[in-house]
């Protein structure tokens, strides 16, 4: 196991989209384009993290969660290791996607349910949300983390259902 002594992460997303009146270019009535980013240097104060999480096996440039029709259990508290091998008692998060790999097209029914208690403290009538094949989830809170309390607030769950397909999820946090 290694102590992190740096951490470095730029994570952003953009949403663009025009509006037509007759479907044709020439004639936009409406153009929105919002683009949104953080970063965090290495620490544990605002727009700092030293825990970060992509839990999974390694495909490519990155790692995913094979769901074989059977749920997986995140603890945010104590069960986890890190890219490192340290065990990840974290105490808040800042950045969590979680993307649904399933192909919209091939597999439109795939919905991927999250529940957990990780968001208690978030949303006060908050038990589950569903992200459909191909959609992502993406919450951030970069100057101020999201609590985490072992046994209280610190567990996701990822359920496919009766389906079988990969998962993207990426957590940026402190401990």
């Amino acid at each position: 196991m290694a102590t992190p002594t740096k951490l470095y992460m730029n994570c952003g997303s953009i949403c663009s989209g025009e509006y037509y009146k007759d479907g044709t270019i020439t004639n936009a009535v409406q153009k929105m384009i919002h683009s949104w980013q953080s970063s965090y240097s290495f620490g544990t104060g605002a727009n700092q993290a030293n825990r970060y999480l992509n839990p999974g096996t390694n495909v490519g440039t990155h790692n995913e969660i094979i769901l074989a029709a059977a749920s997986q259990n995140f603890d945010f508290f104590g069960s986890m290791t890190d890219g490192l091998g340290n065990t990840a008692n974290w105490t808040g998060w800042k950045e969590l996607y979680i993307v649904n790999l399933a192909d919209p097209t091939l597999n439109p029914t795939y919905e991927l349910t999250v529940t957990g208690n990780l968001f208690s403290g978030l949303f006060s009538t908050f038990t589950s949300f569903v992200v459909d094949a191909g959609d992502f989830w993406h919450i951030s809170s970069p100057v101020t983390a999201y609590t985490i309390t072992n046994t209280s607030q610190e567990r996701i769950t990822l359920n496919p259902g009766a389906n079988s397909f990969h998962v993207f999820m990426a957590a940026v946090g402190i401990q």
